[in-house]
C-alpha cells in the first residue's frame, strides 16, 4: 500500500452504531419515539424497544404475560428505564431486574443508578463512609455560613437528624 492512499483512508470518529443501518429497525424506533433527532436518542429508543419485547416474551407460570404496566404502561412508559433495562444483554437478568423494579417503583434516576451498578457501568454502590462524607461536608457548608453557630446547635442539629432518619427507615 503507498503513503497516498493509506492517507485518503479516514477513521470513524464517534461512538460506534448501535442500531444497524436497517430501515425497518428504524421505522419502529422512530415510531416509539417520533421527536427524537439524535443518534443517542435513537440509541435510547432502540434500548427500550428490545427491554418491551424482551419483557413482551416472559410468560408467568398461568402462561399470561407478567405484571410489567408500571414499566410499559402505554403513554405512561418509563422509557427512560426501559432504556437503562435494553442495554442488559440477559433477557432472564433483564426481565429479574424488571420485576424488583416493578415492585420497588423507585425514581427514574434511582432505578437508573441501579441498572447501571447491575450492569457493572454506574460505579461502586454507596457506603457508610461515603454517606458520613457527605453529611461532614453538609454540616462544615452550613457551619461557614453561619458562623455564628456553636458546636453545642451543631451536635444538637446532628442528633435531631439522626432521631428523624432512625424513625423513617
Amino acid at each position: 500500500m503507498m503513503i497516498s492512499e493509506m492517507s485518503s483512508e479516514k477513521p470513524n470518529r464517534g461512538r460506534p452504531r448501535v442500531i444497524p443501518d436497517d430501515a425497518t429497525i428504524r421505522l419502529f424506533v422512530g415510531g416509539f419515539s417520533p421527536g427524537v433527532t439524535t443518534e443517542r436518542g435513537r440509541q435510547n429508543a432502540f434500548y427500550a424497544l428490545r427491554a418491551l419485547a424482551a419483557l413482551s416474551r416472559e410468560k408467568n407460570d398461568e402462561g399470561k404475560p407478567p405484571p410489567f404496566a408500571w414499566l410499559a404502561a402505554g403513554d405512561r412508559a418509563r422509557k427512560t428505564i426501559l432504556a437503562e433495562l435494553g442495554r442488559i444483554d440477559d433477557d432472564r437478568l433483564l426481565v429479574s431486574a424488571a420485576q424488583h423494579l416493578c415492585d420497588a417503583k423507585p425514581t427514574t434516576r434511582r432505578a437508573v443508578a441501579w441498572l447501571r451498578r447491575l450492569r457493572g457501568t454506574g460505579g461502586d454502590a454507596p457506603d457508610a463512609g461515603q454517606v458520613a462524607s457527605a453529611v461532614i461536608r453538609t454540616v462544615n457548608q452550613y457551619a461557614q455560613d453561619h458562623p455564628e453557630i456553636d458546636n453545642a446547635q451543631l451536635y444538637e442539629g446532628a442528633s435531631i437528624a439522626l432521631r428523624e432518619i432512625g424513625q423513617s427507615l
